[in-house]
């Protein structure tokens, strides 16, 4: 049998981290909207709710007019049809909860009604559960990584304001 011998440890003063200063992203620019009249907005955001088969066609439609940033999720619900009931040889199932997907697009307001008559266009079946769409007004929009704010967030290479800008006749359409 061995005894061991404990002994208390020697006591050390803490030492102390060397304190290192935090990476901190460089500061936002205050809003531009901040100035603006109440009730006026620089920006929405669209929010469509639309069949999966309808998707594609969407997607085409948007990028055909050049909104090139959307997110869009895979989501589950029902409308006033409240679901369908299907048939099979052992009997019904009820399927309340109906696949959809849902597009998020944030744009400038004078881009709104061309965007909001591309989603009704492609996705419209005719039939019940075409979807909706909701609009919202957005306060201020920030780039993360320039931090560039509002409209400036926004723009794109060949997105739909610089298509707007475009000139409609060119310099060698001239004679000289």
């Amino acid at each position: 049998m061995t005894l061991y011998h404990l002994r208390p440890l020697p006591t050390v003063a803490p030492t102390v981290a060397p304190t290192v200063a935090p990476t901190v992203a460089p500061t936002v620019a205050p809003s531009p909207n901040r100035n603006r009249p109440t009730g006026t907005t620089m920006t929405k955001k669209i929010e469509a709710f639309i069949r999966p088969e309808k998707f594609e066609d969407v997607k085409q439609a948007l990028y055909d007019i050049g909104i090139i940033g959307m997110n869009v999720l895979e989501i589950h619900g029902h409308g006033q049809q409240g679901g369908i009931t299907l048939a099979w040889r052992t009997g019904t199932y009820k399927l309340d909860m109906l696949p959809r997907y849902q597009i998020n697009i944030v744009l400038s307001d004078h881009n709104v009604e061309k965007t909001l008559a591309a989603i009704c266009q492609a996705a419209y079946t005719g039939e019940q559960g075409d979807g909706m769409i909701f609009v919202y007004p957005v306060e201020d929009v920030i780039r993360i990584r320039t931090q560039e704010r509002g409209t400036a967030a926004l723009s794109y290479p060949d997105d739909i304001d610089a298509r707007r800008t475009l000139p409609t006749t060119y310099p060698d359409d001239h004679a000289a």
